[in-house]
């Protein structure tokens, strides 16, 4: 039907659809769960700070080197050079007649800058990057299969120790932009949100090694009783009894 919101084309599909009540979204938020079986609950956690918002079909972009915010800088619409680690900017790509391609929602690590935009955005916006690349050392990828994007309802840039994030600086002035309208008075004055990047790739477990077998003198003491026991360790519960 004409008008109708259509699916992303190469939208990432979140790893929790598979998650038990999961109910999938259509059109435009497809790739993620509309609502978990109780929409009108969750919508009440989101609300108190409990919960967060699975968006993990949003595209996930990563452009590392020495010249990447300079490259950046040139290319969209808002000041990147000498961004410091985990500020977040909103910039945009625009054509040549000034319509918005690409809304960028970016943060810098200090060494890799991370973009998150709309689903199925993603490789036209790689591919845009690479054909400007030029000499410049950049490093342009799509991390999408990877890194996967949480809405939480925080409205702080995130610190050491936290995983990534970027901030929505709206409906705030950011630089040297100007406002419309009023700016007191918004209705989503001190509205609190942020993107968070969660990484999808499980950290391998290490295989224990073998132990060395003791010399053949230390054998013969422990089937003697002389070793000390070993004590396996455990993890003590609230009430005190240990959990192995």
């Amino acid at each position: 039907m004409t008008g109708m919101p259509v699916a992303p084309v190469d939208a990432p599909v979140s790893p929790l659809l598979s998650t038990p009540g999961a109910v999938a979204a259509e059109g435009v938020d497809a790739g993620v769960a509309a609502h978990y079986g109780d929409p009108m609950r969750e919508q009440r956690l989101l609300e108190e700070g409990l919960a967060v918002v699975d968006l993990s079909n949003r595209a996930v972009i990563t452009v590392s080197g020495q010249d990447r915010l300079t490259w950046l800088h040139s290319m969209t619409t808002q000041t990147v050079t000498g961004l410091a680690p985990r500020t977040s900017v909103e910039t945009l790509v625009l054509s040549p007649k000034g319509h918005v391609e690409h809304a960028l929602h970016l943060v810098d690590d200090g060494s890799t800058t991370w973009i998150t935009v709309e689903p199925g955005t993603g490789p036209s916006l790689v591919a845009w990057l690479e054909s400007m690349r030029f000499m410049l050392r950049v490093e342009v990828a799509d991390v999408s299969a990877h890194w996967a994007v949480l809405g939480e309802p925080i409205g702080a840039e995130s610190v050491p120790g936290e995983p990534l994030a970027w901030v929505d600086p709206w409906p705030g002035l950011v630089g040297d932009t100007v406002a419309y309208g009023p700016v007191e008075g918004h209705p989503a004055a001190g509205r609190a949100w942020r993107l968070a990047l969660r990484s999808l790739v499980r950290r391998a477990r290490v295989a224990p090694q073998p132990r060395p077998s003791p010399p053949r003198d230390r054998r013969r003491r422990v089937r003697r009783g002389s070793a000390r026991p070993f004590a396996a360790p455990c993890r003590r519960r609230s009430r005190g009894r240990a959990r192995w």
